[in-house]
Parts: structure tokens; C-alpha cells; sequence
């Protein structure tokens, strides 16, 4: 299956030299003012990354949310709501109420919706229009754009690019034939890079290969597990109840073996894992085929993620047995140089 996989991929180079050209063209457009950006009137943090899919930047944008509001900061996120039922300017929240649903918003943007009530979320495929609602309509005095690396048409003020250390796009190669969205010489347009899933394994050698391309900060961010989440009644509990159960994982997430990894250092013990495609739309029978492989194994709980969490509906979490309850793992990222990101967004508002 590798080498088949690779064989595609080699057949997928030239297309993606002729992609790599496209966004070189594009960028320099951009650098000579052909193409313009377009300022919102508050100042804009776009957090980003080189690479497609799970590199963990929901929760670095949950993170930059967080300090936002602990400065009283009315915030709004603004994200294109990917795989959405909705088209347009659509209001997750409009920091009183959640006004929408996953299916209507993506799942991201509920999920940060939920979690932060007093945040305005707000997601629309043009990013400035999107902005400019939430300005204008929801008196936002900052917007934190959540994957907008790539979408320039809007001006920021801070560009945060986000690069994960266990899988680095200098690793990949462009679109179709890699995961990677940009030449490498776009990291040189960040203003900030937050490098996740940070290790001394890893990192380091990471680090010496960016900083050789750009002198901007860099911070490391690593994630944490909070609470276990049970599903049919809200309650919040340690995270360590999970360590010596034997559960069944599932997951629609881009990166599975992120989530066995978790379940792992968790101390679980992992029966199997079912994985689905990213952003799955998960149906209530799902839930039957998922009860039953857990009891054929004796599970004693069922795992879940936040992501995956807020895409099931009342009915598929009804059909776990209170015995055999069904439990979402909160994610949270810590910046290791807290003190030092914070004061650049605190000198971003203030200027």
C-alpha cells in the first residue's frame, strides 16, 4: 500500500509544480500590490499553517481567544465554516447566544462557539465580508481568523503560522502530490510561529530549519488533556478516570493516530480504534455498530474527541448504555513562553 501510495504521488509531482507556480505568481501579486488586502477597521490575528489538516490549530485559536478575553477584548472568530450546510455570513454566536448548530456552522466554529459564550463567532467563504459583519453588527474590537494564512484579500495585523513538529511541511511536498499549501518561501510572511506539539525529540531540529529561513518569534505549544466529558449528562470529570479502563476510541479527525496517542498517555487501554473520514457527518445508526463492536470487545467506556463531540446528535448518544457511558477528551494548548505571546497581543491591541 506505501509504495502504491507513492507511486501516485510521484505521478502527482508535475501537477503539483504547476500548483507550486500558481501560488508563487499569486504571492508576488499580492507583494506588488495587484492584488489588495482589505483592512476591517479592528485589528486582525490570523492563525494558519502550510500544511493541510491537523496540525492542532483550534486549539492554539481557542488559546489566542482565551487571552483575548481575559484583556476584555470583544472578540470574533471569523472561519469559512468548512463542510458547512450554510452558505454566505452566517452568526454561530453572537457572544449571548449560539444561534446555529454544527451542521450549519462546521464543526470548528460551534465547537469554539460553545466553548467561549461570550465570543462572536461568525463564518462566511469571504473572510472580509465575514469580518466587516462582525465589526459592524457585533461590535467586535478584534477578529482572530481561524486558518487565514492563505486567505490575504483580508489585512492583518499579527499572522501567526502554525507548524507542527512531528509532521513539518518542509517535509512534504506541494498540493496534490503532498500536503503542503505554499512554497516554503511563505514562511517568510509570518509574523509569529507557534510550533505544536512541541517535543526536545523533535523540535529543536525543526526550529534550526525555520529559523534559517525567518528570523520572526517563535514560541512552542504543547497540548494537554483537561477534562472527560460524559456525553448523555454534561458532567466534567478527570481525565484520569479513563487510565486502566479498556474503552473504544472513534474519531473523524485528520489525524487518528493523534487521538490513540492521547487515549494512550491517558493510561487507557485501547481495545480498537474506529476511524472515519475528517469531519465526519456522523448518522444515529453509526452509533449501533459502534456499541456493538465495544461490547464484543468488554469495553468499559466508550472515547471520544471534542471535534467529534459536537457533530453527534441526542439520538446517537442515546443509544450508549449508561453502563457502558460515551465520553469526549478536551485538548487544550499551553504556550510554553506564555508571558512573552502575550505581551505581543497585548501590544497588538494597544497599538
Amino acid at each position: 500500500m506505501k509504495a502504491g501510495v507513492n507511486a501516485v504521488n510521484v505521478l502527482l509531482l508535475p501537477v503539483s509544480w504547476m500548483y507550486g507556480f500558481v501560488m508563487i505568481v499569486r504571492n508576488w501579486l499580492y507583494a506588488v500590490g495587484a492584488f489588495r488586502t482589505h483592512p476591517v477597521g479592528v485589528p486582525v490575528i490570523s492563525v494558519g499553517n502550510l500544511t493541510t489538516g491537523g496540525s492542532g490549530k483550534t486549539p492554539l485559536v481557542e488559546y489566542i481567544v482565551e487571552r483575548l478575553l481575559e484583556e476584555h477584548q470583544v472578540v470574533a472568530v471569523v472561519s469559512r465554516g468548512y463542510k458547512r450546510s450554510t452558505t454566505g455570513t452566517h452568526v454561530v454566536s453572537d457572544g449571548r447566544s449560539v444561534l446555529s448548530t454544527a451542521d450549519k456552522s462546521g464543526d470548528e466554529p460551534y465547537q469554539i462557539a460553545m466553548k467561549y459564550p461570550s465570543a462572536r463567532v461568525v463564518v462566511d467563504e469571504e473572510r472580509v465580508r465575514g469580518a466587516e459583519y462582525a465589526v459592524r453588527n457585533l461590535g467586535a474590537s478584534v477578529i482572530v481568523l481561524d486558518d487565514g494564512f492563505q486567505h490575504r484579500s483580508i489585512r492583518r495585523d499579527l499572522d501567526v503560522l502554525v507548524i507542527d513538529v512531528e509532521r513539518p511541511p518542509q517535509r512534504s511536498a506541494m498540493l496534490p502530490a503532498g500536503r503542503r499549501r505554499e512554497p516554503l518561501s511563505a514562511l517568510k510572511r509570518a509574523q509569529a510561529i507557534i510550533y505544536s506539539r512541541w517535543s526536545d525529540s523533535d523540535g529543536p531540529r525543526v526550529d534550526k530549519e525555520v529559523s534559517e529561513r525567518t528570523p520572526v518569534p517563535r514560541f512552542r505549544a504543547v497540548f494537554r488533556t483537561g477534562s472527560a466529558v460524559r456525553l448523555d449528562n454534561g458532567v466534567r470529570e478527570s481525565a484520569g478516570l479513563i487510565r486502566g479502563k479498556r474503552c473504544l476510541g472513534f474519531c473523524g479527525i485528520a489525524r487518528p493516530e493523534a487521538f490513540r496517542k492521547t487515549l494512550v498517555e491517558c493510561g487507557a487501554m485501547v481495545k480498537d480504534l474506529l476511524v472515519y473520514p475528517d469531519h465526519y457527518a456522523y448518522r444515529d445508526k453509526e452509533a449501533d455498530r459502534i456499541v456493538k463492536r465495544g461490547s464484543e470487545l468488554g469495553v468499559d467506556l466508550f472515547v471520544t474527541t471534542e471535534k467529534d463531540a459536537v457533530r453527534l446528535s441526542d439520538g446517537f448518544t442515546k443509544r450508549f448504555h449508561p453502563g457502558f457511558p460515551l465520553y469526549y477528551l478536551e485538548v487544550r494548548a499551553d504556550i510554553v513562553e506564555k508571558a512573552d505571546f502575550t505581551a505581543v497581543l497585548k501590544g497588538l491591541i494597544r497599538s
